[in-house]
Parts: C-alpha cells; structure tokens; sequence
C-alpha cells in the first residue's frame, strides 16, 4: 500500500512513522512537487480494501488532519490501484469534518 501527500502542517516524521508502523510505504514528494500546506481529502485507489482505508484515514486523523472527505481517485490509472492520496481542496473546506466514529462506522466511501 502506498500513501503520499503528507502536508505541513503536521509532524511529518511522526506521521511518516505512523504509517509505516500500519503498512504504508510513504513516497516521498518529487523535487518538481510542492507539499501541501494543509490536507482535507483522501483519495483511495480501486484495489484498496475498506479496512485499509480506514486505518490510513483514522490514522492521518489521529496526526491532526482535519479529514472532511474520502473519496476514490477520479481517474484510476496503474499507478494509484493500491495507493492513498493525501491532498486539500478548497471544494470540501466548507464541509464538515468527518469524525473518527463516523470513518469507523462506514461500510465504504464514494
């Protein structure tokens, strides 16, 4: 499973750890890529298993990320079928945030 997009904001060591602990290979940001200051959506690819999702989302909650969506990739290509995009989009800032039982408690995301 890969994750990328750890923003800013947060400790990224902490986080970077975090997710290594629970199976995540976090890739790092490329040197033509800016890291997001801040992070308010996941996008998950099509071969990511709910629990998985999940533990990444409660987990990226838990660092301080103020999640409002998890949704899967617009376009999904071979390169994101078992991937995690971490990103902001001004669209969901407006949204409410989701909470930890809410993520728990979903039987998937779309």
């Amino acid at each position: 499973m890969l994750i990328k997009g750890i923003p800013t904001t947060v400790d990224n060591h902490i986080v970077d750890l975090a997710l290594r602990e629970v199976g995540f290979i976090v890739l790092p940001y490329r040197e033509d890529e800016a890291p997001e200051k801040d992070a308010n959506i996941i996008y998950f690819g099509r071969d990511m298993e709910l629990p998985e999702i999940k533990l990444a989302a409660l987990t990226l909650m838990q660092a301080g990320i103020d999640l409002k969506a998890i949704k899967p990739f617009p376009k999904p290509t071979q390169g994101n079928l078992r991937a995690i995009k971490i990103e902001w989009n001004k669209y969901y800032e407006s949204r409410k945030s989701l909470l930890p039982d809410e993520v728990e408690a979903a039987k998937g995301f779309n």
